[in-house]
């Protein structure tokens, strides 16, 4: 991954293969300056090669297969080699807004562009289910039948905890994670679009014992300083899980009582855990008409839609008392985007790619 980052299904993925050693695949990790060796497990150091070094470059050069997560930028001045190998996509996230070719932003001569310097090169992409593998399919213009449906290798920690029922909740911290928007808002933040002041909202969140685990996209800058201002404001309510205090923000859902988001999928993670959701939709319409949402969105999102505080906070109480509403619904979600609800993900894209670098596919 690029600009020091290490988490998601790379990280995942990577721990698994170096610590279950096989002796047909070996695994490397190529890190940049910005990345720190001290925040990583001493046991994977082994597997970690500075990327802008001869070893760096003689490790890509020589080998058989790459991974990336989000595309070959993951691999920088390295990305002309890394075309050259077989080449295996794990992406970031379960998809649920229009991307690539369906991106309403996106024009004739980008979707081109798209095709032609990127997924052409992709050998499989993973996928969490039946339906994200077609849907992927069409956003990427990959052939399907070089979709595999294995589940998400960041999902394996969730699903276990689920199993072995050690899911440290805390009860009373909601995560607040919205999406990134193309367009302006009018506060500039799209966290608590209310009237209200922020006073108010903190006030009310330290009778009921609520905590908000804040995090903000990011590239929204408004939001990102938006939410420093107010950890430091009002520390006892609001934390700053942005990516540089918590990149992983599997540890985040693991130890939060629900979350809230708008049009981000990051609460289709939380689902592997049945945690409740709360969605801030005040802009949908034009978030749809601007980017697009691949599903019906009622459909695709198990909670309450709050349109203002006094709704923001009887969902935020119903959520921390452990409500049983929509728990059919979410239920519902959870069969739509996970075909796997365990914690084997890591294993079965292992061995598509034993399969793939020893010629089996």
């Amino acid at each position: 991954m690029s600009q020091g980052k290490y988490w998601g299904n790379s990280r995942s993925l990577f721990e698994h293969i170096a610590q279950n050693k096989n002796q047909n695949l070996s695994v490397a990790w190529l890190y940049d300056s910005s990345l720190n060796l001290n925040h990583i497990s001493d046991k994977y150091h082994t597997f970690f090669i500075p990327r802008y070094s001869f070893k760096g470059w003689y490790t890509c050069a020589r080998a058989n297969g790459i991974i990336i997560s989000h595309g070959f930028g993951d691999f920088e001045l390295f990305r002309k080699i890394a075309k050259h190998k077989k080449t295996i996509m794990l992406w970031h996230a379960i998809t649920t807004k229009n991307c690539g070719l369906l991106d309403e932003k996106f024009n004739s001569r980008e979707k081109m562009n798209y095709l032609k310097t990127e997924t052409r090169f992709y050998d499989f992409l993973i996928v969490s289910s039946d339906i994200d593998r077609y849907y992927s399919a069409s956003y990427t213009g990959v052939d399907v039948n070089k979709i595999t449906v294995t589940g998400l290798p960041r999902n394996d920690q969730l699903f276990r905890c689920k199993s072995l029922k050690k899911k440290s909740t805390e009860k009373h911290t909601i995560l607040y994670a919205p999406t990134f928007r193309d367009y302006a808002i009018q506060n500039g933040s799209v966290f608590f679009p209310f009237a209200e002041s922020e006073f108010e909202i903190s006030e009310w969140a330290q009778k009921t014992g609520i905590r908000f685990y804040l995090r903000p996209h990011p590239n929204d800058k408004d939001s990102v300083k938006h939410v420093k201002s107010l950890s430091q404001e009002y520390p006892k309510v609001y934390i700053d899980s942005g990516i540089k205090n918590e990149p992983d923000v599997m540890k985040l859902i693991v130890s939060c009582a629900g979350i809230i988001t708008d049009y981000s999928s990051i609460y289709i993670d939380g689902l592997a855990l049945d945690l409740p959701v709360i969605f801030v939709n005040y802009d949908q319409f034009e978030y749809i008409e601007k980017r697009g949402i691949a599903y019906d969105y009622e459909l695709i999102t198990p909670g309450p839609k709050v349109q203002n505080f006094s709704e923001f906070k009887v969902a935020c109480e119903e959520m921390i008392h452990g409500s049983i509403a929509w728990t059919t619904h979410r239920e519902c979600v959870r069969k739509i985007f996970f075909k796997y609800q365990d914690s084997n993900a890591c294993s079965r894209v292992t061995y598509q790619i034993q399969s793939l670098l020893l010629g089996q596919r």
